[in-house]
């Protein structure tokens, strides 16, 4: 097994079913209580049809995960493609390509389907942009790209960030910070240059410039989210909900007496991310190593000589920007592990260049103190610089790489810091068995008789609702506390007890003298409809309605076992039957042909009982 091949979590199931939606209707209506901006749907959707899947029931999980995969390879590209801007060295780029690409936190969430690494590829996409701007910008430069263009990218990439996901406003504005805060230092401490003759090849700024080139990147994040979140210009109220409504739903989010019942779960204390980032060792690297070798440099005073203006601005500026992402994400009481994803490339960032300045600027101090006819201790100077900078790198990636083995000899362990309210693998068993035993029922000829299909998988993909019998069951949100055990326990008598010790068991008869009871003489069991009743909790469903994709119009999922009870009233009789395990005793009174039972773990505290 590996980290490819984890049971799907929640979020990853529910993120599927919207994009099986898009693939069978072509349209995606964005709801910021539902779901984020659209971008992750449209690009499984074009993967998932190019490989001929046009539904819910077809969708491949393999190409579900590839999705973020492939965002991933584009985010170690446009940070190696920054960092030989910035650096002019391609292998200082694949460097930090080498750093971010073997992070176990990197690594985890790269096959995760959810919006994260999408947004983290933007964010490189944004970085990329900034940097070509800032050197196309510069007098003299040789780029053939012109500032006008760069500006239109950044603007495309900003877009796109923001129609991955609404968090991405952090990222902008923790950009907004570093990029203030980084001005005033150099303006501080650069001394006024000379007024210099323009010259026919000069390409100084003009504030008309600057106005032009912000009106371009303006035009390219208005047109590019407009775009997505209008579904192309058939929804605009999605661009109402992603530009208004989003921002105010996150602004209650943000305060902590304002987070829902459903994420009081997720709120964690400030330093939860520090937590989280330290698990994986990133964030010890950056305290311990990178942080005071950059205040090393930036502080050496004849360090300016050695270090190019681009070295020392892109450091500062990230340094900057990692703070101030850390400090906003922080200030939000609810935390995920997903959401460190965010920080990580930054800290990376910082890493890489703190380690580059470090050894650039011992290596030219000692060159400096040596003759010129000291060839020979210059030779071992260059050695011993090399030897630090493999000390440095080479640590980081053994414990990157150790990690990583880790995560893949059991991705599904509760030891992993990253799998944060996933899912048990036990739900694929769950799911099997449920396949498995509707199939058994349809070969011995049962059907649905004069019922109507009581699959409802769509509003509970979406969390607003289910059926019971014939009439609708009024919507109950994800998000809402489970039910309270034993609820409904006074209904039916409790003719036998399932411990939770008990993990199988075959239900044997209630009352010996009663024949009826038994399968043999049970004349009903021979109208048994051929379908699966699931009443969980909607925070407790998933991601059961994704392994159950195939058979999805023989699946009804209800909300309380209370709706069972109209079910079992109507005459109803499912192959099989799902409920919470604290609720298992309850099902025999209603369903009597059901004989067997087994118990399930959903993901950790949460354990159901199938029945058939």
């Amino acid at each position: 097994m590996s980290i490819f091949s984890r049971t799907f979590h929640p979020d990853e199931a529910n993120q599927a079913f919207t994009t099986g939606r898009l693939l069978e209707t072509g349209t995606y209506s964005y709801n910021p209580q539902d779901h984020h901006g659209p971008t992750l749907y449209y690009a499984a959707a074009t993967l998932q049809k190019a490989a001929g899947h046009n539904s819910t029931a077809t969708l491949d999980p393999t190409l579900l995960r590839c999705t973020p995969l492939l965002f991933a390879v584009l985010a170690l590209v446009f940070g190696t493609l920054a960092l030989r801007k910035i650096t002019g060295r391609i292998g200082h780029g694949l460097l930090f390509a080498l750093l971010l690409g073997t992070s176990p936190l990197f690594v985890f969430f790269a096959t995760d389907f959810i919006q994260e690494m999408l947004l983290a590829a933007f964010s490189m996409m944004m970085l990329w942009a900034g940097v070509g701007y800032w050197h196309s910008a510069q007098p003299q430069t040789t780029q053939k790209i012109k500032p006008g263009t760069w500006a239109i990218l950044f603007g495309i990439a900003a877009g796109l960030a923001f129609a991955t996901k609404e968090t991405a406003i952090l990222t902008f504005a923790a950009a907004a910070i570093a990029l203030l805060i980084s001005s005033l230092i150099f303006k501080v401490s650069r001394p006024i240059p000379a007024p210099q003759p323009s010259t026919p090849n000069s390409k100084l700024q003009t504030p008309n410039s600057k106005l032009s080139h912000f009106i371009l990147t303006l035009a390219g994040f208005t047109l590019t989210s407009f775009l997505l979140y209008s579904s192309f210009a058939s929804n605009w109220q999605g661009v109402y909900n992603a530009f208004i409504a989003a921002p105010l739903s996150y602004i209650h989010r943000a305060a902590g007496s304002a987070v829902s019942q459903g994420a009081a779960a997720h709120v964690h204390p400030w330093w939860q991310y520090f937590k989280w980032l330290f698990d994986g060792n990133e964030g010890l690297f950056v305290v311990i190593v990178a942080l005071p070798m950059g205040l090393l440099a930036l502080l050496a005073k004849d360090s300016r000589p050695f270090v190019p203006p681009s070295y020392r601005t892109t450091f500062i500026f990230a340094s900057i920007y990692s703070a101030a992402l850390v400090a906003l994400y922080s200030m939000i009481p609810y935390k995920t592990p997903w959401c460190a994803l965010q920080i990580l490339p930054g800290l990376v960032l910082v890493v890489t260049l703190g380690a580059l300045l470090f050894i650039r600027i011992l290596h030219n101090t000692y060159e400096n103190k040596l003759q010129p006819h000291h060839h020979g201790k210059r030779i071992w100077g260059k050695i011993w610089c090399y030897m630090v900078f493999l000390a440095i790198f080479g640590s980081v990636l053994t414990c990157n790489i150790t990690e990583v083995i880790r995560l893949n000899r059991d991705p599904d362990s509760k030891d992993i810091p990253y799998n944060y309210a996933s899912a048990s693998p036990q739900v694929q068993d769950l799911a099997s068995l449920i396949i498995d035993k509707l199939a058994s029922s349809q070969s011995r000829g049962f059907s649905y008789g004069n019922t109507d299909s009581p699959s409802k998988i769509e509003g509970v993909a979406a969390g607003r609702g289910s059926m019971t019998g014939d009439g609708i069951i009024p919507p109950r949100p994800f998000g809402a506390l489970p039910l309270s055990q034993g609820e409904s326990s006074t209904c039916h008598p409790k003719l036998f007890d399932i411990t939770e010790k008990s993990d199988s068991l075959t239900v044997g008869q209630f009352d010996s003298a009663d024949t009826s009871q038994s399968p043999a003489t049970n004349t009903k069991l021979q109208t048994l409809n051929s379908f699966v009743a699931v009443a969980l909790p909607p925070e407790d469903t998933w991601p059961l309605p994704f392994y159950l994709r195939s058979i999805n119009d023989k699946v009804g999922y209800w909300t309380q076992f209370g709706e069972l009870e109209a079910l079992a009233g109507l005459g109803r009789k499912p192959a099989v039957v799902v409920v919470p395990a604290e609720e298992g005793h309850l099902v025999q009174p209603l369903f009597p042909h059901l004989k067997n039972t087994k118990r399930f773990e959903m993901r950790p505290r949460v354990r159901v009982r199938a029945f058939w």
